[in-house]
This record gives C-alpha cells, sequence and structure tokens, in this order.
C-alpha cells in the first residue's frame, strides 16, 4: 500500500520519472555524506562502506519505479547501485556477499532493460549473470546461486519472447521452471508457465495456452487467497486472450473486465497495466464486434494512459497502441486523421529495425492512401522497406511498388533493381502464384499482346497449383476478356481444354468466347454437348438457340427457346416467349436478322468450382 501511495505523491509532482530519480539519488548523496560522518566518529575498528549499508535504500527506489513501470528511473538506480558494489571491491568483510549483490543488481538491470526495449543491452547482461552462475554451481550447490540461474532463465526467455523469438524462450522457460520447482518458489514457476502460455497462444494453440494459464491462475488464488495483486490481473487478461481466439467472445470480454478490476484495485487507474486492460477491450470491438468506433474509444482511453506514464514511443505497447489507432481510423475511413499517426510510428519502426514486426495489413492501407495522394516516392519508400525483408516480406508489396511506377510517367520511373520487380517475385519466389500471375499478366503481359508469355505463365500457375484444376486456364480467360482480347481469351481456353478435355466449365466458357465474337460456326460446333452439360441453365438454353438459328437449325432453335420459356426466370422466360414468336413470324425465310440475339441479365451461369483461382 505504501508503495502505491508514494506514486500517487510522485504523480502529483508533475514531474517526469527522470527528474524525480534524479532529486532521490540527490538525496541518497547526502545520505552517504551523514553516514560516512557519523562512521568517522564512531570507535568501531572497521565498518562497511556508507553505500553498502544504504544500499536497502536504492532497493526501495527500484521496487517502486518497477511498480510504477518507470523503466528509465529504474535503470539509472541499477546503474548507480552496480557503479557502488564495484567500487567496493576488497571493502566488504565477506567478498562473496558483494558478488552476490553484484550478479543480481545486473539480473535486475537486464530485466529493466528488456522493459525499456533495449534488448541489445539486456541481453549480454543476461548471459553473463547465466554464465557466472552455472560456473558457481559446478563447484558447489549454492541455493542462492540456483535461485539467481533460475531467475536470469526466465528474463533471458522474456528478452525472446518480446522478440517473438520461440524457439530460443521456451527451452529457458522450461530451464527456469526445473530450478525453482525444488526452491519452492511457487510464484516464480507460475510466471514462467504464463510465458510458455503465451508462446502457445502466439502460435496459434489457444487450447493449449488456457492450460498453462489455468494452472498459473489456481496457484495464485491459493497463494494471494483473498488480496489478488496485479501478476494475477495478467494471467486473467491471457485467459480472456484465450477465450477470445476460441471465438467465445462473451467469456473473454467478462474476463477482461474481471482483470480490469483486479489491476486497477491493486494499482489504481492511471498505471501502464490498465491501459493494456484498455487495448484488449479495444481489440474485442474490432474484431468480431466490428464495433470501430468504440474501439478507438478504448484504443485512445489506452494512449492517454501511456502518454501520461511517459512511455516511450520505441516500446512495445506505445507503438502497437498508435498502430492499432491507425487501424481502427482507417476502418472509419479516417485516413487523414490516421496519416500522421502512421508516420510516426512506421518512421520509429524503420530506425529500431522493427518494420517486420509491425502490422503489414495496415502498411499496405496506408501505402494505397499515399499513392490516391500522389505521394509516389513516400509510399515506394514503405514498400522498399518490406521489401529488404526477406524472410517476412509477403507478395503485395512486390504488387505495390509495380503499381506506384506504373502511376508514374513512363520517362519519370525509376530502374528498380531485379530483386524488387513483380516479375522476379513470380519467377523466383512464388513461382505460379494465382495472385502475381493475374497481375503480371493484366498489368504487362496483355498490354503487350504477347500471347505465348501468356499462356506460359498460366501454364506454370496451373502445375504449381494442382488442386486449381482446370481453373488456372478459366481465371487466364477471365484476364483476356477484361483486356478486351477475345483472340486471346480463345487461346487459352483451347489450351486449357487440351489438357483438361472433360471440363464442362471451359467447354461452356469457350462456346460463349465464340457467341459473343459473332463466331457463330465455331459456336455452333461446341453447342450440343453444352447444352447436355448444362440441361438445366436457362441462360444456355436461351442463348443457344439463337446460336442454332444463326446456322440454320430451327428445330433445334425452337427447342431450346420451348426449354427456356419453362423454367424460373420470368424475364429470360419472357425473352425465350418473345423469340420464338419472331421465329414463327419469319420460319418461311429463316430470316435471323429480325430475331434479336437474346441478352440474359446476368449473363451465362455456370456452376463456379470451390477450387477457382
Amino acid at each position: 500500500k505504501s508503495e502505491y501511495e508514494l506514486i500517487d505523491l510522485w504523480t502529483a509532482t508533475a514531474l517526469d520519472q527522470n527528474e524525480i530519480c534524479q532529486k532521490l539519488l540527490n538525496a541518497f548523496d547526502v545520505a552517504i555524506c551523514d553516514v560516512y560522518n557519523i562512521q568517522q566518529s564512531s570507535n568501531v575498528s572497521r565498518e562497511d562502506p556508507p553505500g553498502y549499508v544504504l544500499l536497502p535504500v536504492l532497493k526501495s527506489m527500484t521496487n517502486m519505479f518497477s511498480t510504477a513501470c518507470q523503466h528509465q528511473a529504474a535503470i539509472c538506480v541499477y546503474e548507480r547501485t552496480i557503479q557502488l558494489l564495484e567500487k567496493m571491491e576488497g571493502k566488504l568483510l565477506r567478498e562473496d556477499v558483494r558478488k552476490t549483490h553484484l550478479r543480481e543488481n545486473k539480473y535486475f538491470l537486464a530485466c529493466a532493460y528488456v522493459e525499456d526495449a533495449e534488448f541489445e543491452k539486456a541481453r549480454p547482461l543476461h548471459e553473463s549473470v547465466m554464465l557466472d552462475c552455472r560456473q558457481l554451481l559446478a563447484e558447489s550447490n549454492d541455493p542462492r546461486i540456483k535461485q539467481t540461474l533460475a531467475f536470469t532463465c526466465n528474463g533471458l526467455g522474456v528478452l525472446y519472447l518480446r522478440q517473438k523469438m520461440y524457439e530460443e524462450a521456451e527451452p529457458l522457460f522450461l530451464e527456469s521452471i526445473e530450478h525453482h520447482k525444488p526452491l519452492g518458489n511457487h510464484t516464480a514457476v507460475c510466471e514462467a508457465k504464463i510465458n510458455i502460455g503465451v508462446i502457445k497462444m502466439d502460435n496459434g494453440k489457444p487450447e493449449e495456452a488456457l492450460k498453462y494459464f489455468n494452472d498459473a491462475m489456481q496457484t495464485f488464488e491459493e497463494i494471494f487467497f483473498g488480496h489478488l495483486p496485479i501478476l494475477v490481473g495478467n494471467v486473467m487478461t491471457n485467459i480472456a486472450l484465450c477465450h477470445r481466439r476460441m471465438g467465445e467472445v462473451e467469456k473473454a470480454e467478462a474476463m477482461y473486465l474481471r482483470s480490469l478490476e483486479v489491476k486497477a484495485f491493486a494499482v489504481g487507474w492511471k498505471h501502464e497495466s490498465i491501459a493494456v486492460c484498455y487495448l484488449n477491450l479495444g481489440a474485442l470491438e474490432f474484431h468480431p464486434r466490428k464495433n470501430y468506433a468504440k474501439a478507438e474509444e478504448w484504443n485512445r482511453k489506452a494512449l492517454e494512459i501511456l502518454e501520461l506514464n511517459k512511455v516511450k514511443l520505441e516500446q512495445t505497447v506505445m507503438w502497437q497502441t498508435q498502430e492499432n489507432l491507425v487501424l481502427y481510423l482507417i476502418c472509419q475511413d479516417k485516413y487523414e486523421e490516421a496519416l500522421p499517426i502512421f508516420r510516426r510510428v512506421f518512421s520509429m519502426l524503420q530506425s529500431e529495425n522493427l518494420v517486420d514486426h509491425g502490422a503489414a495489413s495496415v502498411h499496405r492501407e496506408m501505402i494505397r492512401y499515399l499513392m490516391s495522394k500522389g505521394h509516389l516516392d513516400e509510399a515506394a519508400d514503405v514498400t522498399l522497406c518490406h521489401l529488404a525483408l526477406p524472410k517476412t516480406v509477403q507478395k503485395s508489396f512486390y504488387i505495390l511498388l509495380d503499381a506506384i511506377d506504373q502511376r508514374r510517367q513512363p520517362e519519370e520511373r525509376p530502374q528498380r533493381r531485379k530483386e524488387h520487380t513483380v516479375q522476379y517475385a513470380l519467377q523466383e519466389i512464388w513461382p505460379g502464384d494465382n495472385e502475381l500471375t493475374a497481375y503480371v499478366a493484366q498489368n504487362h503481359i496483355l498490354p503487350s499482346g504477347d500471347t505465348d508469355a501468356l499462356l506460359k505463365i498460366v501454364k506454370t500457375m496451373d502445375e504449381q497449383n494442382q488442386d486449381f484444376l482446370w481453373t488456372a486456364y478459366d481465371a487466364g480467360s477471365t484476364w483476356c476478356i477484361n483486356s478486351g482480347n477475345q483472340e486471346a481469351s480463345e487461346i487459352v481456353l483451347k489450351a486449357g481444354l487440351d489438357k483438361y478435355p472433360d471440363s464442362a466449365e471451359l467447354k461452356t466458357k469457350l462456346f460463349d468466347v465464340y457467341r459473343l465474337a459473332h463466331k457463330f460456326d465455331k459456336a455452333y460446333e461446341l453447342l450440343q454437348e453444352v447444352v447436355d452439360i448444362n440441361s438445366s441453365n436457362q441462360s444456355i438454353m436461351l442463348v443457344g438457340g439463337f446460336v442454332a438459328m444463326k446456322n440454320d437449325n430451327a428445330g433445334l432453335c425452337r427447342e431450346l427457346w420451348n426449354k427456356a420459356a419453362e423454367m424460373k426466370d420470368e424475364a429470360m422466360a419472357k425473352q425465350a416467349k418473345d423469340m420464338l414468336k419472331a421465329l414463327e413470324e419469319n420460319i418461311a425465310s429463316i430470316e435471323s436478322e429480325q430475331v434479336a440475339e437474346p441478352n440474359p441479365e446476368n449473363g451465362i451461369q455456370t456452376v463456379k468450382d470451390e477450387t477457382k483461382s
């Protein structure tokens, strides 16, 4: 309770954490002088140095700053503590005690660095403490050293977890549990289990994660019966997230709200952990509820708390909060409001080499918005940042960069490196990919009229996606039709039928392509087979009758239109009856030009295959 009251007093001063820290350290220096003077006036032959005597004061400071999530201040105090301990070498009655304090404070400093997203500073500290502990344990089985090793395993695991290095993190958490259990450190065991649960959840295994969280929750309730600390609120948050991932929205919301109450009771309503609760409630409104305005409201409440606590943009919780806000604004078409936030966050991600940790979907949407506003250079710069990530780059960024360049005048288009071109992506990285194939075909090959190149990439798409069956050729034909190249469409469909001669869909489509091109003789060659395949298709009966009439087969024409006239769609049935009437009026001469070509309202409808590309 006294810790939280002191935090409230700090907040009331309106000073930031670094100013508070400096004032406390100045007071600490004065206290050292006072202790020194007292020691000098005493008759004791040998006493510990004043700095060592006052170490508990520094420990109290770090406890306060850590509880308040004021990590930079905590780092400053830990660094001062380590500096004092290093200067005390050979000055204490027991050197082993000094080394123990030094080792443990290096561990605490590493943890504070992790909380402040200073991973490169934290890792060597954790590793040095771990190595020191292992070497000492090889000589003696000191439980305090074993405990420090257990905590360091968990601390280094958390560092890897924050960087999504799950394979490196999980063995460390398991080792931490192995060391803590014999020592009876039940809370520490639970913390390691929670971290393993987070790994399971991040890897799409919420059911497994829930087992770890519930196990930890049960232990916490036994330990903290009647007074639940903030740590329990964090477990509740993770349990809620599992329910959300499992589609149990109401259970998730109830647990989020319960977590909020526990955390607020423990640390007050302005603590960083309360911001995380608000973020989770906002995420729940975003998906699956799609209440974007409410999601934005929760997000802004979280951001207000983070700003009040002066959380750095480099810290994951801060930049992810702002990136989420960009997403919620995008969903409400508030792009102009989202743009400055996006620019600030992306600039930080770029400078900290964290672009691959950001939300690629948000980046794509903002690239498109920048394109729409004519900011082509900026859009290209953001896109190129993603193309520089070979392990996580997505094909959509190759398409976006090409689309950006296509918007420029030909003489203004930059010469891109081969590795940044959409053609390279299709040929070398994702051969046969349907999205890339569609883009290259429609934006590069068809405008050039290179039918051979078109057939080549359609054939590759077909070969690389065997579950697509005939649909690669169907898609290729559609691209040709959309570009106004009927002849290329015919060539693609014929190639498709060479490979899939029994494809009813390709035969029907080729028939319709011939019909629309007024190549009625070629359409007639396929007519009977297409009619047999689509015997219940009213639009086929309608246009098939017209093709029959154009080939002087009045009998088949009448048969097909009579069928169409009896089928469900009233508009097409009326067309069939009207054409039958016109046919009978001109039957003597079969003057087909006097019978209007039928026009099914939705075109020819064929059965769609779910494997279609």
